[in-house]
C-alpha cells in the first residue's frame, strides 16, 4: 500500500513539473515607463536654458545628426513560455481597464516579446499573454499593469514617415490638459515632386505605417502646408482616399507675420473648428519650420507655457536639428502683439483677430480641445468690443487712406537724379480696416505689430462735410488740432499725423460734425517727431576691379549682410552679401561669399538666358519704391547669365553688366557691376539676393521670402550713401 501511493504521488509530481507555464517578465508590474529613446526621454526633461546648452555642443549635433532618428523606442512586452514553443503561438491583450473592457489583441507568432508604440501618455494599462495551441486549448498568463509616463511631446511611431508627434498632454488655459490623440505634427506623408511640380511625389508611410495612422492615430485629415510646386496639384491623401486631404501653403518664422504671410494661417485655423475634422494631422515636408510655426501658434493659443512650446519646436533636432534660436524668432515676433505684461495667450488672439479669425471661433476651438465653460479671456473681451464699436462699419472705403508719416522734401541722389525720401517703409501695415458707416463716417482700425513704433498720417481722398470730429473709440479720446480747435476741415486732416505704439490698438472714427461725444476727452495732437528713414545703408566707395577676388576696399566699408534660409532660419552654410555703390551712386556692386562644397553647373559660354536655376546660382532681384514691377538676375558660378525686366518680358536682356566669379575648395565668389540707369526708376531701389545650392537643394535669401524668390514683398529699400 505504502509503495502504490509511493508512485502515485511520483507521477503527480512529473506532470506537474512537465506542465506547461508562462511567465510575464517586463515591464514589472505597476512601474512607470517611457516610450522614448533615452536620450529623448532625457532632453524632454530639460528646460530651455539647459536645453540651450545642450544643443550648443557639436558632439551633441553630431550625435542628433548621426545616430538618432524621430521615431520612439517603444515599450517592449517580454515573457517566458515553457513547453513545446513550435507548436503553439500568442496573444496579447491589452487595455486601459482592469476588466479588459474594448481590449485590444495582439498577435504574436515566434517571438515572445512584443513593442507597443503610440499609447497614451500619463494612461496606465493592463495586459496578459495567452498561449494558443493547435488543437484549441489555451494558456493565461497573470495580469499586469504599467503606467506611461505622462512627460510630453508624446512622440508617435509611423514606419517611414519621421517627426511625428501629438501636440497633446500639455497644460494650457484654467490648469486644463490638452487631450491626447486630436492634433497631430509630422513631417511629409509623400516626397515632394521629383519633376517640378508635375507629379506628386511618391508616398513615404508604408502599409504599417498607413495601417498605424488609420488604426491607432484614426486620422481623418490631412491639412498639407506646402507649397503647389511641391505637391504638384495633389488632391488625395497617401493615407488613403477617404481621408479628408486639404492644402493650404504657409510661410515660417518672420514670414507669418506680414500681411500676406499671416493670411493662409487663418484658413488653417477654420480647419480646427470643425468636430469632423478630427484627429488631424498637418505637415509640411520636414515638420520642422512651416509646421513648427503652426504648432507654435494653436500652443501659444491654448495657453501652453512658453518652455513647452520651445520644448516642442526643438524635439524636431531628432530628426533635423532646429535651435532654440528659432523658436525665439517666433516669439520675438509674437512679442509686438501686445505688451511685455500681458500674455502669449493674449497676443496669439491678437495675431488671429488681425487676420479675421472672431473670438467666437477662438473660444470655439478652445471649448472643442479644453472642454466648455472657459472664463472669457481679456484678449477676446477687447476684441468684442472692437467688433461692437465697428458694426456700424460695414463698408470698405477709400474715403480716407492712411500712409506712413515723413516730412516730405528729403532727397537722394541716385544715377544722376535726385529721388525724393518721402515715406519710410512698413514691414507690416498697422492698416486693419478702412471702413463706411454709409453716413459719411470712417472708421480706421490700427494696429501695430512691428516692433517699433509706427509714424501715422491720414490722406483724405473724398470727404464731402465741411468739418469732421476725430477720436478713438477704444480710449475715448477726441483729438484737437495744435490751436485747440476740434473740428478738422478735409484739408486740415493731411496734417493729422500721430505716432502708433507697438502692440496697441486704435479705432479711429472720422465723422462728420463737431460735436464732441459725450464721455470723451480732448486732447490736443501731438504731431510725431521726425522718424528716421527705414532703409538698408550701402556706403559708397570707389568702384571695384570686378574680378571675382573680394579684396577692393569698397567690401570693407561695412560688414556683409548673412543670408537666411528662404522661409528665414539661420544657417552657418549661408552666403554672405556685400551691397555697394560707387561715388556717383551710378552702379549697384553685388558681391557673395557662397560656402558650397559640392560644386554643379556647366559653363554655357556666351550663351544667354538658359535655365540656371538648375544649377549653383546667385538671383538679383531689383525693383522701385511703390512699384510691382521688377528686374530679375540670374548668374551661376561660370558667370552665365539669365536675365528679365518684369516676369512678362523673359526675351529682355540688359545691355551693360560686369561679373566674373572665383571657384574655391570649399565655395565660390561672385561679383557684379548692375548701370542703375538700367533700371530707370524715379523712386528709391528696392532688392533682394537669392541663392540656390544643388544638388543639395538649399535655399537662400537675403530677406526671407517665403515658398518663391519671386516674392515682392520681401524686397529691402537701398539709401544709397
Amino acid at each position: 500500500m505504502k509503495i502504490k501511493s509511493f508512485l502515485v504521488a511520483l507521477a503527480g509530481l512529473s506532470l506537474a513539473v512537465l506542465a506547461d507555464t508562462i511567465s510575464l517578465t517586463a515591464p514589472e508590474n505597476g512601474i512607470t515607463v517611457s516610450m522614448l529613446k533615452p536620450e529623448q526621454q532625457l532632453f524632454c526633461h530639460l528646460d530651455s536654458e539647459a536645453g540651450r546648452k545642450a544643443l550648443a555642443s557639436p558632439e551633441l549635433v553630431h550625435f542628433l545628426e548621426h545616430s538618432v532618428r524621430s521615431f520612439p523606442k517603444g515599450i517592449e512586452l517580454s515573457w517566458i513560455f515553457t513547453g513545446v514553443r513550435s507548436q503553439v503561438r500568442y496573444e496579447v491583450a491589452l487595455a486601459d481597464n482592469e476588466a479588459f473592457a474594448n481590449a485590444q489583441t495582439f498577435p504574436v507568432e515566434n517571438e515572445q516579446r512584443l513593442t507597443l508604440y503610440n499609447l497614451f501618455n500619463g494612461k496606465t494599462y493592463y495586459w496578459k499573454v495567452t498561449v494558443l495551441y493547435a488543437n484549441g486549448s489555451r494558456l493565461e498568463s497573470e495580469l499586469r499593469n504599467f503606467t506611461v509616463d505622462s512627460q510630453t511631446p508624446r512622440v508617435l511611431y509611423v514606419p517611414d514617415v519621421d517627426n511625428v508627434r501629438d501636440i497633446g498632454g500639455f497644460v494650457g488655459l484654467e490648469g486644463r490638459v490638452v487631450p491626447q490623440g486630436l492634433i497631430y505634427r509630422s513631417s511629409g506623408l509623400n516626397n515632394n515632386s521629383y519633376d517640378g511640380g508635375k507629379t506628386p511625389g511618391p508616398p513615404r508611410a508604408n502599409a504599417e505605417g498607413v495601417r498605424r495612422m488609420r488604426e491607432e492615430l484614426h486620422l481623418r485629415t490631412e491639412l498639407d502646408l506646402r507649397g503647389n510646386g511641391e505637391t504638384a496639384g495633389m488632391t488625395v491623401s497617401p493615407i488613403g482616399a477617404d481621408i479628408n486631404y486639404i492644402q493650404i501653403p504657409v510661410g515660417a518664422y518672420d514670414h507669418i507675420f506680414t500681411p500676406n504671410g499671416a493670411k493662409p494661417f487663418a484658413e488653417c485655423f477654420r480647419i480646427f473648428l470643425n468636430p469632423a475634422n478630427y484627429p488631424i494631422d498637418y505637415h509640411c515636408i520636414g515638420g520642422a519650420d512651416r509646421t513648427g510655426s503652426l504648432s507654435f501658434l494653436l500652443e501659444a493659443l491654448l495657453g501652453a507655457d512658453t518652455e513647452v512650446i520651445h520644448r516642442d519646436y526643438v524635439l524636431t533636432s531628432f530628426y533635423a536639428r532646429r535651435g532654440y534660436e528659432y523658436s525665439d524668432e517666433l516669439f520675438a515676433n509674437l512679442s509686438h502683439y501686445g505688451t511685455q505684461e500681458e500674455s502669449w495667450v493674449t497676443k496669439a488672439e491678437r495675431y488671429f483677430f488681425a487676420v479675421g479669425i472672431t473670438p467666437d471661433e477662438i473660444e470655439t476651438f478652445r471649448a472643442f480641445i479644453l472642454g466648455p465653460g472657459l472664463a472669457e479671456t481679456p484678449g477676446c473681451a477687447l476684441q468684442r468690443k472692437i467688433l461692437a464699436l465697428a458694426a456700424p462699419y460695414t463698408q470698405e472705403t477709400e474715403a480716407i487712406k492712411v500712409r506712413p508719416y515723413y516730412p516730405f522734401g528729403a532727397t537722394m541722389k541716385m544715377a544722376g537724379k535726385d529721388i525724393p525720401l518721402n515715406a519710410p517703409l512698413w514691414k507690416n501695415t498697422p492698416v486693419q480696416h478702412v471702413l463706411a458707416d454709409g453716413q459719411g463716417g470712417t472708421l480706421i482700425q490700427l494696429l501695430n505689430h512691428d516692433a517699433e513704433p509706427r509714424f501715422i498720417q491720414l490722406r483724405p481722398n473724398t470727404l464731402d462735410a465741411e468739418s469732421y470730429t476725430v477720436a478713438d473709440l477704444l480710449s475715448k479720446t477726441a483729438y484737437a488740432q495744435q490751436d485747440g480747435t476740434a473740428a478738422w476741415t478735409p484739408a486740415q486732416l493731411r496734417n493729422f499725423a500721430f505716432t502708433l505704439p507697438d502692440g496697441v490698438n486704435f479705432l479711429l472714427a472720422v465723422v462728420p460734425g463737431t460735436a464732441i461725444p459725450e464721455g470723451y476727452t480732448l486732447q490736443t495732437l501731438e504731431k510725431p517727431s521726425t522718424p528716421e528713414p527705414n532703409y538698408l545703408v550701402v556706403p559708397s566707395g570707389t568702384a571695384p576691379k570686378i574680378d571675382g577676388v573680394l579684396d577692393d576696399e569698397i567690401w570693407t566699408l561695412k560688414e556683409p549682410l548673412k543670408c537666411f534660409t528662404m522661409y528665414g532660419m539661420a544657417d552657418d552654410a549661408a552666403p554672405l552679401v556685400y551691397l555697394r555703390t560707387d561715388v556717383e551712386h551710378n552702379t549697384l556692386f553685388v558681391a557673395a561669399d557662397i560656402p558650397d562644397t559640392t560644386p554643379n553647373g556647366t559653363d554655357h559660354g556666351s550663351e544667354r538666358d538658359l535655365p540656371l536655376w538648375n544649377e549653383d546660382e546667385i538671383e538679383v532681384f531689383v525693383g522701385g519704391y511703390g512699384r510691382v514691377h521688377f528686374f530679375h538676375f540670374i548668374f551661376n558660378r561660370f558667370g552665365n547669365i539669365w536675365d528679365e525686366n518684369d516676369p512678362s518680358q523673359k526675351d529682355w536682356n540688359a545691355e551693360s553688366y560686369e561679373v566674373a566669379t572665383v571657384q574655391h575648395d570649399d565655395h565660390w565668389t561672385v561679383e557684379i557691376a548692375l548701370p542703375i540707369s538700367l533700371f530707370d526708376y524715379t523712386s528709391p531701389l528696392e532688392v533682394n539676393v537669392c541663392f540656390s545650392d544643388l544638388p543639395s537643394g538649399k535655399h537662400y535669401a537675403l530677406y526671407p521670402t517665403g515658398e518663391s524668390f519671386h516674392n515682392r514683398k520681401a524686397f529691402q529699400t537701398l539709401f544709397l550713401k
